[in-house]
């Protein structure tokens, strides 16, 4: 189409009525005149509101490029560039398969948009009983807890495209991203994977959102971690927000999120990146690891034994995890419930019952 180029889906309705067709004439939309910055801030944050949004703050990319570029210093990107997917049916025995993916690094906004000169992030909270509670008795049920997370990215992704065609309709470039510098991962899901807590950690706390805890997701004032993100990249200039600079949460914690890993994929050592004067610190983070429990479910206590799966495949102990070793596990996993995988992510209810009841 001459208004929007391949940048659009199209449905249709079979039916048996005799309807005639119609030649129709679609005039060439036009490009609302620009508001001024601080009026379209607003304008987008009204419209986030009136969607349910519960948190609005827009960064400054270059603050996000200058943690992303820091975090790459501290970390094995080659960790990031392979998974094992399932090429098996929808039941019976995983098969499993390694992937590579070598172009996949730590991104900025320049990198999703030339030009990008702001990043909108939105947040939308999820009810703290479905994190708190989630896997207690009496019905020590991960199910609730499952859906309010695919519930929560599935609101997000409505509403970023919502976003950025605001945008586009007052003449501005946009990219709608669940995971702006692609450092996070996936989390089971019956629903189909899902970002994690992390997908668009630097994103959030470069919009003064939150900070970002030992185990890597951002912990918010209003909500502590019961929320997720979706960012906006544009290459309109908005008022941004300022990151928040006082001592976060963890400061003197007990650490219960590092206690609480049943793969020990969170350590003891803290890694600090610092940008534009505040400093972000969260604990030597073991991807493959995590991605074991939470992204393949091999692991019964991050909740698949809630659901009623068997399987329960611990990663060797030490030594760095290598892709074979992952798919050979990945190929014991329930074959008849491997498709209703549900997890918990223990580090973030740990973390959120020490904000709830010290």
């Amino acid at each position: 189409m001459e208004e929007f180029g391949a940048r659009v889906l199209f449905g249709c309705v079979l039916t048996s009525a005799p309807l005639q067709p119609v030649k129709r004439v679609y005039p060439f939309i036009p490009v609302d005149p620009p508001p001024a910055e601080d009026d379209l801030r607003d304008l987008i944050s009204t419209h986030a509101s009136s969607w349910g949004a519960d948190l609005f703050g827009v960064a400054d990319p270059t603050i996000i490029a200058e943690l992303a570029h820091n975090y790459r210093a501290l970390i094995d990107e080659n960790d990031m560039k392979w998974s094992v997917v399932d090429r098996g049916n929808y039941h019976g025995p995983v098969k499993p398969e390694i992937v590579s993916d070598p172009g996949r690094h730590v991104r900025t906004a320049e990198e999703l948009l030339p030009g990008a000169r702001s990043v909108i992030v939105v947040g939308y909270h999820y009810p703290f009983s479905n994190l708190l509670r989630a896997a207690e008795p009496p019905t020590d049920a991960v199910g609730p807890y499952s859906y309010a997370v695919y519930q929560a990215n599935r609101w997000l992704r409505y509403l970023g495209v919502s976003i950025a065609r605001q945008l586009q309709r007052t003449g501005y470039r946009a990219v709608v991203t669940e995971d702006l510098s692609d450092t996070g991962s996936l989390v089971a899901n019956p629903r189909g994977p899902q970002p994690d807590a992390l997908c668009n950690r630097f994103a959030a706390v470069a919009a003064g959102l939150g900070q970002i805890g030992l185990h890597g997701a951002v912990i918010t004032p209003e909500y502590g971690l019961t929320q997720r993100f979706i960012a906006v990249v544009t290459d309109a200039a908005l008022p941004t927000d300022a990151p928040i600079l006082s001592d976060g949460p963890c400061f003197g914690c007990s650490r219960p999120c590092i206690a609480s890993c049943p793969v020990a994929a969170l350590g003891e050592q803290v890694l600090e990146i610092t940008s534009d004067g505040f400093v972000t610190r969260f604990a030597d983070w073991d991807r493959l690891r995590c991605d074991w429990a939470k992204r393949y479910g091999l692991v019964g206590a991050e909740g698949p034994q809630w659901g009623g799966q068997e399987t329960n495949i611990l990663p060797p102990e030490s030594g760095k995890l290598q892709p074979e070793m992952l798919a050979q596990a990945y190929a014991q996993k329930d074959p008849i419930q491997k498709h209703f995988t549900m997890v918990l992510e223990p580090c973030l209810q740990a973390c959120q019952r020490k904000l709830t009841f010290g």
